[in-house]
């Protein structure tokens, strides 16, 4: 757009110095060569007023966004050291709440930590007293399986002693028996 702006009024410099020659040769009678340093002229000085005006306007331009700038970079420095106030508000305000919320855990986990080395303490103590009792039952298993052993070889030795006291008793029955019968053949053969 500025482009636009700036080929526009160059065209309208050159139609104006050229206007002005053309003025000058008809009206005032002057030849082309004698008039065209005069169109030069107010080319030249149309240019120079062109330019210094575009200076003006430009630093006018600069002078107001270097205003912006500062009173932007004010405003961020502001901002800054709000943003900094706040960063060490929250620091403290986040440390505060940390330690006053930790605190109460740090002594939870020692209360938790003391109550599980209580319990391996008791674990232990009661894995020796399983051990022990472990050992203690083996012995009385060992015990109860001699007892059953020897109970076995006293019912072994008792039936045996059993079945040969039935035998001598079969043996004396079976002679008495004899006597017995041989006693009433003899009194079958007294009454005969």
């Amino acid at each position: 757009m500025q482009r636009l702006g700036a080929l526009f009024i160059a065209i309208c410099m050159v139609v104006i110095s050229a206007s002005v020659g053309a003025i000058l040769t008809i009206k005032f009678g002057l030849t082309i060569l004698e008039a065209a340093p005069f169109a030069v002229g107010l080319l030249l000085t149309l240019m120079l007023i062109h330019y210094q005006i575009s200076r003006v306007r430009d630093r006018l331009i600069i002078d107001e966004q270097m205003d912006d700038l500062t009173r932007l970079k004010l405003s961020l420095t502001k901002d800054v050291q709000d943003v900094r106030e706040l960063a060490e508000q929250l620091e403290q305000t986040v440390a505060s709440r940390m330690r006053s919320e930790m605190d109460p855990i740090l002594a939870e986990l020692d209360v938790m930590g003391t109550l599980v080395k209580q319990l391996a303490e008791s674990c232990a103590e009661l894995d020796e007293r399983v051990d022990l009792n472990d050992e203690r039952a083996q012995a009385l298993k060992n015990k109860m399986d001699l007892a059953t052993q020897t109970m076995a070889k006293i019912q072994q030795s008792l039936t045996s002693g059993a079945l040969a006291g039935r035998e001598k008793a079969n043996i004396s029955g079976k002679k008495n028996s004899t006597r017995i019968l041989t006693k009433e053949n003899k009194s079958l053969s007294v009454i005969c």
